[in-house]
This record gives structure tokens, sequence and C-alpha cells, in this order.
């Protein structure tokens, strides 16, 4: 009995913590994830962002090409807010209630 109490807590959880991975539609063992955005043009300039970021990578941050990248402080910045989109965060409080229910049962054991 207690065992089915403790699944359906584990199911529970899962339902209001496990968001950011969701099985893909057609490929076996993989998953989707997103992160919010505004609309098309909003996703086009992430995806600009996003290449930018990578060429200052690649140039070490020294534009000595005729295609100056303007404003790359606000390029990099969008592109690490989005990256902080992706961070987990409510599935590692599922992680933390999961650790804590084992802990709970791993006492009742030794007991």
């Amino acid at each position: 009995m207690k065992k089915q109490k403790i699944l359906e807590q584990f199911k529970k959880m899962e339902a209001e913590h496990i968001r950011q991975l969701r099985p893909h539609p057609f490929i076996k063992d993989y998953h989707t994830t997103s992160f919010p955005v505004k609309n098309y043009l909003y996703l086009m300039f992430l995806i600009g962002d996003i290449i930018k970021v990578s060429i200052l990578a690649l140039e070490g941050g020294d534009m000595h090409n005729d295609r100056q990248i303007k404003e790359p402080e606000r390029s990099v910045a969008d592109v690490l807010r989005h990256a902080l989109d992706l961070i987990p965060i409510e599935e590692q409080e599922f992680i933390d209630k999961t650790k804590s229910l084992l802990d709970e049962l791993n006492q009742e054991r030794d007991e």
C-alpha cells in the first residue's frame, strides 16, 4: 500500500514539474524541447544572434572584415537569455522531491 501511495506522489510530481523535455513524436528514444518566442520575426533575430555570437567566438571578438556585427553585446546577451530559458529548473525541483521521497523510504526500511 505504501508503494502505491509513493507511486501516486511520483506521478503527481511528474505532472507538476516535468515540462522541458517531451517525447519526440516520430523518433524513438528522442525528446523535444522549446522555449518562448514572441513571433517568427523574433525567432529569426534569435537565429541571427546565435550566428553572430558564433562568428564573434571564431574571430576572437576581432571584427576585421567588411561586415561588422552591430551591437555584439546585445547579440551575446540575447543568446544567453535564451540559454537560461533552456535550463530545466522545474525538473530540478522534481529531482529534489524524488530524492526526499527516496530518503524517506530508505529511512523507513532501516528502522
